[in-house]
């Protein structure tokens, strides 16, 4: 019993201390709220890829769900979610929507989510002046 509520303070005390830069309150949350949703409501494939993903690179189950929930408020776990998106699906438009929709996301969400994902994680440079 000790042990666990050591390692919780722990948690919570490096989830204080490593804070991360908190998403402005004009950020649009489609994003987080159709991976929250897909994750904790949808048939478990979300889930279970982000939790594979994420232990792979090293983190506990309990801290994923964590993680996954403070996608609307935190950066730093917001991009940890387009990394594992960009891993397993790569940066191929057509490839990433399907994808999303096997995972059984609404073609609505996976179209949103393919968009969002493409124009964050691969962002172009197009700001060259026009003459």
């Amino acid at each position: 019993m000790k042990k666990i509520l050591f390692a919780t303070v722990i948690f919570f005390t490096s989830l204080i201390l490593n804070a991360q830069e908190v998403l402005p309150k004009n950020v649009n949350d489609e994003f987080g709220h159709a991976v929250i949703y897909n994750y904790w409501n949808g048939n478990g494939n979300l889930r279970l890829l982000i939790m594979e993903a994420l232990r792979k690179k090293g983190y506990e189950p309990m801290d994923i769900d964590v993680l996954v929930e403070s996608i609307l408020k935190n950066s730093k776990n917001r991009n940890i979610i387009l990394d594992v998106f960009h891993d397993y699906f790569g940066y191929d438009k057509e490839y990433l929507y399907m994808n999303l929709l096997s995972l059984e996301m609404s073609a609505t969400t996976s179209k949103y989510l393919t968009d969002y994902i493409i124009e964050e994680k691969y962002k172009t440079s197009n700001t060259k002046d026009k003459k």
